[in-house]
């Protein structure tokens, strides 16, 4: 947007598609400061979506730029999630990040560990070539975690252990 003088500013805007006249129109509307931070919340958590796939089961789809406040807020959810849905298995999606930086792979480490400390099994798939590299560089191990090409293989995965500690008791 530009203002009177002609500066470029940026604004946060509310859109939708409504109907005017016979025809469907663009109409959208500035959101003040106050609307704004009434949405981070819920921006946040949709930035970071825990899904329970089954019973036990929970799946972390990422997409886009994984940064510090990313992880950060990917940790708390995932860590209350686990707790509250009693999970088992934790599938991790890294399909649709590009690259992570090497402070970020340390954290998704750390997450994944507090994970395991409440008791379930953490699978990581869709790791590219680029993440592999970085998360070597931090010496990181995979003793205890899980990794598969992509998703499909990880929830066959994390439904054969789900089945498995099933059969046990």
């Amino acid at each position: 947007m530009r203002t009177k003088a002609g500066e470029k500013r940026i604004i946060d805007l509310s859109a939708d598609i409504i109907e005017f006249r016979g025809h469907s129109c663009l109409f959208a509307t500035p959101l003040g400061t106050t609307e704004s931070r009434k949405l981070e919340p819920i921006i946040e958590e949709l930035s970071t979506p825990v899904v329970q796939a089954q019973e036990g089961l929970l799946v972390v789809p990422l997409i886009g730029r994984v940064d510090g406040s990313r992880a950060a807020q990917l940790r708390n959810q995932l860590l209350n999630a686990v707790h509250t849905n009693r999970a088992r298995a934790v599938v991790i999606d890294l399909t649709g990040v590009p690259k992570i930086e090497s402070e970020t792979a340390d954290g998704l480490i750390r997450s994944i560990e507090a994970v395991q400390l409440l008791g379930a099994k953490v699978i990581l798939a869709g790791i590219s070539a680029i993440i592999a590299d970085t998360f070597v560089g931090i010496g990181a191990r995979f003793s205890r975690i899980k990794t598969t090409a992509d998703l499909q293989s990880a929830l066959e995965e994390a439904k054969n252990l789900l089945s498995a500690e099933s059969s046990l008791t």
